[in-house]
């Protein structure tokens, strides 16, 4: 079997780097998890939460239009009295509104609740660190030499991914494979948006809410062009916070804290799909007290902004490498790679790893 072949047969994902990072990740045997707010990405933990709003939007907008609606929103801002707005409602979502419209009118209260609950969630996850080392399953891709290698200076690593899962699961941490969400911007959205209100966790006691729907769908009638707010109103945000600081303490909340960051960490918009991103992740509570105790580090970044991360030690490191690409601006030739590698370990060691240039032609 040739090398290519063996390369072939396994999942490989690959880590952009610097040539200085790639010479200190094999000299010291170790990957380096770094600050995920630190990272190149601005969008980060932000898709789920960006995807509803741009859905909330797009109902509100469905639900202006509609005749039966309107007439409804009409009727109900001259009338005075609780009791026959809430009848009002019945009457109008039992008999007159069409499928559709009910559908939108369910899907904007439950976005509210799910936006609602992310910004208490958020609130509380502040003092909650998240920790990403990212790979690429490509390890010759354009936009990642630009992005991470030093514009194509740098290296790819190669990583079997199996191995690095093993070796991460016995030590209780996790490998995850990113999911991709796509936008869809016609009106058939609906299915969509079922599998990412499962990406959101839920409180009880907001999502049963019943006076929570009516407020609401009245913001609907305070702000009907949405010109005040581009998605909930800050009333009732207040409204649900002081519910669930009411009845909900913060370890009761920790399901739902652990469970947003887990999710919300490993999605990504469809338009980063060609980098088929696993990264590592670490997330853990970072107490000042246990800054010299919790394994954390400090680098610089640009010379202007200071990271923190943890060390990922690798014993035998070269045993999780198969691959390694020179980015297409590396001057670096295979023959010192390998030097190199020899240098650090041996001819023996390192014998099935290929190493090779990148094909991309960028100058």
């Amino acid at each position: 079997m040739s090398k290519s072949e063996e390369k072939n047969k396994e999942k490989i994902i690959y880590h952009y780097c610097s040539v200085d990072t790639f010479l200190s990740i094999i000299k010291n045997q170790e990957l380096w998890v770094s600050d995920i707010f630190k990272m190149n990405d601005s969008s980060e933990e932000k898709c789920l939460e960006d995807l509803l709003k741009f859905y909330l939007k797009r109902i509100h907008g469905e639900l202006l239009k509609d005749k039966k609606f309107k007439e409804y929103l009409d009727k109900k801002g001259k009338n005075d009295k609780e009791k026959a707005k809430k009848e009002l409602f019945k009457e109008y979502y039992n008999k007159i509104f069409s499928v559709p419209i009910k559908k939108n009118i369910d899907n904007y209260i439950k976005i509210n609740k799910f936006l609602t609950i992310n910004d208490l969630l958020k609130e509380k996850s502040k003092k909650i660190k998240r920790y990403i080392c990212c790979f690429s399953g490509d390890g010759d891709l354009l936009s990642q030499w630009r992005a991470y290698a030093d514009d194509g200076k740098g290296i790819s690593i190669g990583f079997k991914k199996s191995k690095i899962k093993d070796f991460l699961r016995k030590i209780e941490i996790d490998l995850f494979d990113v999911e991709y969400i796509r936008k869809f911007k016609k009106s058939k959205y609906n299915g969509e948006l079922s599998k990412i209100f499962k990406y959101f966790p839920e409180i009880g006691i907001i999502m049963k809410d019943t006076g929570f729907n009516e407020m609401i769908i009245d913001s609907l009638l305070f702000d009907p062009e949405m010109k005040i707010y581009s998605d909930l109103s800050p009333f009732l945000r207040y409204f649900a916070f002081m519910i669930a600081k009411r009845f909900l303490s913060d370890k009761e909340l920790k399901p739902q804290i652990m469970k947003r960051l887990k999710n919300f960490i490993k999605v990504k918009s469809s338009t980063f799909l060609e980098e088929n991103e696993s990264r590592i992740v670490i997330i853990e509570e970072e107490l000042e007290k246990d800054l010299n105790t919790n394994n954390i580090y400090f680098r610089s970044k640009n010379n202007n902004d200071l990271v923190s991360y943890k060390k990922l030690k690798l014993e035998n490191i070269v045993d999780f490498i198969s691959h390694i690409v020179l980015g297409p601006k590396n001057k670096l030739t295979v023959e010192e790679i390998k030097r190199f590698l020899i240098k650090n370990f041996s001819e023996e060691k390192i014998r099935y790893i290929i190493i090779e240039k990148s094909d991309i032609p960028y100058v």
